[in-house]
């Protein structure tokens, strides 16, 4: 279905805003693939969807299937609802995402995990990077600017023919080493007592020499 509606809307979409692109053609053509943009407005996974030439999932939160909007058209669209409360709620979204990834298909996360308010980029969260360990598939960091300014936060309607900017990183980011580390530095400080800056050192070492 998301192929279908992307041929149809497209060209409104095109029409309504002039999208900046650049980027897109270092994503690759076929196989799995994690997209990581940074979130600032609603219409971010939209714009997304309908200029990436694939197919691509996200997850959305869980309270879009509360409302008759959103409960079919976002699932239909690629959505993969997660709660956010964290556990094992979170998890079956992760793992409903790595069923997406191992059928070489794209899948966006985003890693702040909610939209910023003040467009700034703010503290990450692990997914992203559990995602590539699990599964060992390559994440490329998306850049997205304006569609703040087209419809922010709080706003219930976009506004037209402003000109948003989409730049998917031109090199893709394993994630053996800063998000590994990423992970091994929460993981210590969620120990009782904290962090052993000793082996914050020692794991920073034994990253660099790999």
């Amino acid at each position: 279905m998301q192929r279908r509606t992307r041929r149809v809307l497209n060209p409104a979409v095109t029409r309504l805003w002039n999208i900046e692109m650049s980027g897109y053609d270092r994503l690759p053509t076929e196989g799995p693939a994690i997209l990581c943009p940074n979130h600032i407005s609603f219409l971010d996974s939209a714009l997304l969807t309908f200029t990436v030439p694939r197919n691509i999932s996200f997850v959305g939160k869980a309270e879009y299937m509360d409302s008759w909007k959103t409960k079919f058209i976002f699932p239909a669209m690629g959505m993969i609802p997660i709660d956010r409360s964290g556990g094992e709620r979170s998890s079956s979204a992760l793992d409903a995402a790595m069923g997406v990834l191992r059928r070489g298909e794209l899948f966006g996360i985003y890693p702040e995990g909610t939209r910023s308010r003040n467009g700034k980029l703010h503290k990450g969260r692990t997914g992203a990077a559990r995602l590539a360990l699990a599964t060992g598939c390559p994440i490329y960091p998306v850049g997205i600017a304006g569609t703040d300014a087209i419809q922010p936060p709080d706003a219930k309607m976009p506004k037209l023919r402003l000109m948003p900017s989409i730049r998917a990183k031109p090199r893709k980011m394993h994630c053996e080493h800063s998000l590994l580390h990423t992970l091994r530095f929460r993981e210590e400080r969620s120990k009782p007592g904290g962090v052993n800056p000793a082996e914050i050192r020692s794991s920073s070492s034994r990253l660099s020499e790999t």
